[in-house]
């Protein structure tokens, strides 16, 4: 079976992760894949950050609900304005 990783390897991988180490270095430090070493991480219940999550912005706050209406124009009339004919096609 030389497609499964010695249990010493799998104890080294998940040290690695407990210390807070990304896949990327736990890739060149030991020589497993990321998604090998993400895979043993999580089965071990390892918190491990997604993939491409590097700079994302958290989710925008919910707009308020009182104010949220549909529709072509809604924005006009919110503010209390006639909508403008040129708008109509």
């Amino acid at each position: 079976m030389s497609n499964v990783l010695s249990q010493a390897k799998k104890q080294q991988v998940i040290a690695l992760g407990r210390l807070g180490w990304p896949l990327r270095r736990i890739e060149q430090e030991t020589g497993v894949r990321r998604e090998t070493a993400g895979a043993y991480l999580k089965a071990a219940g390892i918190a491990v950050r997604p993939s491409g999550a590097w700079g994302r912005r958290p989710p925008a706050k919910p707009a308020n609900e009182n104010q949220v209406t549909t529709g072509f124009g809604a924005g006009w009339a919110t503010l209390g304005r006639k909508i403008p004919s040129w708008l109509y096609p």
